[in-house]
């Protein structure tokens, strides 16, 4: 008969050692998820909505970050951030082309100075962006957000 009690038994390690068990571990007793989907998002940009639904249909609950408001802009770090979790791409690759020019942006910049424009003037970033965990997708088609669930 089962009681519902369920003994889990790991092998031994330190803290020196290799933990790739503690996440799983902590799922397993909190009953929480690891990850959290984070859906960087413009709420007046149509893409963006539709992102959102495309997530949501799927029964995905993401956390909002509205980068454009002032308190919630994405600074140089969590830009680099980003590139990083979409495989270590250039910033151009989730830079909206037809904004840069008016933002005074010069064709030839440098990465850093793509990611200093982009954390000044939020509006260089393309939408949606998903994050989870270690992986980013830009939304674009909007079921690619859907890649990293």
């Amino acid at each position: 008969m089962d009681n519902g009690t369920h003994l889990f038994l790991l092998p031994p390690f330190t803290l020196a050692g290799p933990p790739a068990i503690l996440p799983a571990l902590s799922t397993i007793v909190s009953g929480a998820t690891a990850m959290s989907y984070v859906l960087i998002h413009n709420p007046g940009c149509g893409s963006s909505k539709k992102g959102l639904e495309v997530l949501e249909a799927a029964g995905v609950q993401p956390e909002i970050r509205r980068y454009m408001l002032v308190a919630e802009r994405l600074s140089v770090d969590e830009l680099k951030e980003i590139a990083r979790k979409m495989g270590d791409v250039s910033p151009r690759a989730f830079m909206r082309d037809k904004d840069a020019a008016d933002a005074g942006l010069a064709a030839d910049a440098s990465d850093a100075d793509v990611f200093a424009a982009m954390a000044k003037n939020p509006k260089l970033i393309q939408r949606p962006i998903g994050i989870n965990g270690e992986k980013a997708v830009l939304g674009r088609p909007n079921a690619a957000l859907l890649t990293i669930v």
